[in-house]
């Protein structure tokens, strides 16, 4: 998984602006059953 979230010339998910979105969208608390269930 780790390979996935180097920064690359196109995104950073270590930039504060990435960090912001990821924080205000709760997204470190869902489980790995809601991460990988799309939002219909």
């Amino acid at each position: 998984m780790q390979r996935y979230l180097q920064a690359t010339e196109l995104v950073d998910y270590h930039h504060p602006s990435i960090q912001a979105i990821i924080a205000d969208r709760n997204w470190r608390h869902l489980t790995d059953y809601e991460k990988n269930t799309p939002d219909i």
